[in-house]
């Protein structure tokens, strides 16, 4: 009992008040270390990344040259826009395939000269958005034009013209083929479908006692083929259209605009659906599984029964 109290003694004199310093001071340690901790896992400037006023692509024939800072002044659209439209300026004076440039010293960074005629500004605020030096930032954004300017050239020369024009033609004639293939084989196709299903669907219809009659029935699986087929056909037509949009560099922008809004939720849908087929092939199993199992109950229940077992 002494020994009890000794020890009780001992604990509120001396390790009592050092183990309340211990967590006061860890306490004190997670609060004056937490905001630096989060200060330094936050990003330089989120709002730089997420408004589009302050950062923006540089895009000639649907293809992304270099990305570009933008201001208050001037916001990052607008500058894009312009340099942009000096690119093509450029390209559309000649039809020359070798071109040179300079970069030279500016007041507000280094300029990127093509033929005598300024073409864009690389900035310090563009060197700290890439995180390298402003000279080889410029120099890569020059090349980086340079080739936008010979590709424009080359998708816009005589033989670039008559192979697009001829991509378009085996395009048309493969579309129209399937079209005449659709057109002629749809009703067959169509009746087909129907007399499968009547032949599929009359045991069901002597069970329900002509409740359900498979002539009605067969017009409802043949007005869904049908509609299988409408939405084939659509699909096949929209690539068709897109891939001869594609063949001219001067409707390409609208054919990737296509693909963008129209393939790309499709494309979605399509990898979510083989994104799910695993758990589908599982769910298979466990089908199988249990009903072997079913079945191998009800054989030992029915011998179970006679008397077998």
């Amino acid at each position: 009992m002494v020994g009890m109290r000794n020890l009780r003694a001992h604990w509120v004199n001396q390790v009592g008040p050092r183990l309340w310093a211990i967590c006061l001071a860890v306490a004190l340690a997670g609060l004056v270390l937490s905001p630096v901790t989060a200060q330094d896992t936050n990003p330089p400037d989120p709002a730089v990344a997420v408004d589009p006023n302050f950062l923006a692509p540089v895009i000639i024939d649907g293809e992304v040259l270099f990305e570009i800072r933008g201001s208050s002044a001037l916001p990052a659209p607008d500058r894009a826009r312009i340099v942009q439209e000096r690119i093509i300026a450029i390209a559309e004076q000649s039809d020359l395939l070798n071109i040179d440039f300079t970069i030279r010293g500016g007041v507000f960074g280094k300029e990127v000269i093509f033929d005598g005629q300024r073409v864009t500004i690389t900035t310090a605020s563009d060197a700290q958005n890439d995180q390298m030096g402003i000279d080889v930032l410029a120099h890569l954004q020059a090349e980086a034009i340079q080739r936008a300017i010979i590709a424009y050239r080359e998708a816009r020369s005589s033989e670039a013209q008559v192979q697009s024009a001829q991509a378009a033609v085996a395009w048309s004639v493969g579309f129209f083929l399937i079209s005449v293939a659709f057109f002629a084989r749809r009703k067959r196709m169509l009746n087909w479908a129907q007399q499968f299903a009547e032949r599929r669907f009359e045991q069901v219809e002597e069970v329900t006692k002509s409740i359900l009659r498979r002539r009605a029935f067969a017009s409802l699986v043949g007005y869904a083929v049908l509609i299988l087929l409408w939405i084939v056909y659509l699909i096949l037509f929209y690539y068709y259209l897109s891939f001869v949009l594609l063949s001219f560099a001067e409707t390409r922008p609208v054919a990737e605009l296509l693909l963008k809004y129209v393939s790309d939720p499709l494309i979605l849908v399509a990898m979510s659906i083989l994104s799910y087929l695993p758990n589908l092939v599982m769910l298979g199993i466990i089908y199988a599984i249990t009903r072997w199992a079913i079945k191998g109950m009800k054989l030992f229940f029915k011998n179970l029964e006679e008397g077998v077992f």
